[in-house]
């Protein structure tokens, strides 16, 4: 979260967040609402969900490159391509769906703000 709030984004826009229990080092998950910061005593630290960052992430990129999810083998294939050929803007994989979507979403930031897409 930190990364992601260094790159600008607003992580009051997380769906969940950690509460750490008292006198534990054990955090439970818990929606991103009213009740996180009434146990603010328990330090609540703002998550973002797999559905928040596939959410956050444009569904096109210059008008003509649409974001896709493909799973390949035991990977996780997600990419902005062009419809109807192979032209192929970026592509982020993993074994683990959340970690490609999160590399897919640091990439559109950092592109963004850096080629004003």
């Amino acid at each position: 979260m930190q990364h992601l709030n260094e790159l600008g984004v607003d992580i009051n826009k997380a769906s969940m967040c950690w509460i750490r229990e008292p006198n534990s080092d054990k955090y439970h998950a818990v929606p991103h609402d009213e009740f996180c910061y009434e146990m603010s005593c328990l330090a609540p630290i703002a998550t973002f969900t797999l559905l928040d960052i596939i959410e956050l992430i444009p569904p096109r990129l210059k008008e003509k490159y649409v974001f896709h999810i493909h799973k390949v083998g035991d990977h996780y294939h997600l990419e902005y391509s062009y419809p109807g050929c192979d032209a192929t803007l970026h592509t982020s994989y993993s074994h683990n769906l959340l970690d490609a979507a999160y590399d897919m979403y640091v990439w559109y930031l950092t592109k963004y703000k850096t080629s004003n897409f």
